[in-house]
């Protein structure tokens, strides 16, 4: 129905596409891939649809080949990424990484039940480092009412995780078996029940804002 919208929808789907991707579900994914075309054909992203990509992902859903499927993902999403900044359609992008943020993280709340300890529930409480980013990549684009708008809207979910506790680490540096430099250690946050549970609420609440179009 707008702009903001179709953007934010576009970063939702594209997120689904690679869920899918990576977990081999080809049907799924070739209807995720037709929806983000249409959205993408409507915001004007025509170049990282073209009927090659489509070639592509029918022969890898025959092949039965899930690698394939989710580099393709990425790279239609990149390409997407790509164009839009080159265009210096900054708002637009940042729309469309605040969509697909959010449903990461829809995503992996609704994937685990609370355990003290558990990795999955690690790696949610530091998407606090990542809204922080993202923060930072929107404050360019905030002059645009979409803009400010999803950065007020993104609050109840700031709420929770700016307010974790944490515990230092000390940095530690190695190379992985694929020669992958790593950087380890600093700041690690820690989701209590009741933060997880506040966390999960905020967040289905703004996704379904965004999926419903009430936004």
């Amino acid at each position: 129905t707008s702009n903001k919208i179709k953007a934010l929808n576009f970063g939702v789907y594209s997120t689904d596409l690679a869920f899918a991707a990576n977990f081999g579900e080809a049907t799924a994914s070739l209807k995720y891939f037709s929806v983000i075309k249409n959205i993408g054909d409507e915001l004007n992203v025509n170049n990282a649809f073209d009927q090659l990509v489509f070639d592509r992902i029918e022969q890898n859903i025959q092949a039965n080949n899930s690698d394939s499927l989710f580099n393709l993902s990425n790279e239609t999403y990149y390409n997407a990424y790509s164009y839009l900044k080159d265009n210096e359609r900054g708002s637009t992008l940042s729309l469309i990484v605040v969509g697909g943020w959010v449903e990461s993280l829809y995503i992996l709340t609704n994937l685990v039940d609370y355990e003290v300890d558990k990795e999955l529930l690690s790696r949610i409480a530091d998407q606090r480092l990542t809204l922080e980013n993202l923060y930072g990549f929107m404050a360019e684009y905030q002059s645009d009412s979409d803009v400010s708008e999803m950065v007020a809207s993104l609050l109840p979910i700031e709420e929770v995780l700016m307010n974790l506790e944490s515990e230092e680490s000390s940095i530690e540096t190695g190379v992985d078996d694929n020669g992958t430099y790593n950087l380890d250690g600093g700041a690690d946050f820690f989701l209590t029940q009741d933060e997880f549970i506040s966390l999960k609420e905020a967040v289905n609440a703004l996704r379904t804002s965004i999926v419903e179009s009430e936004i």
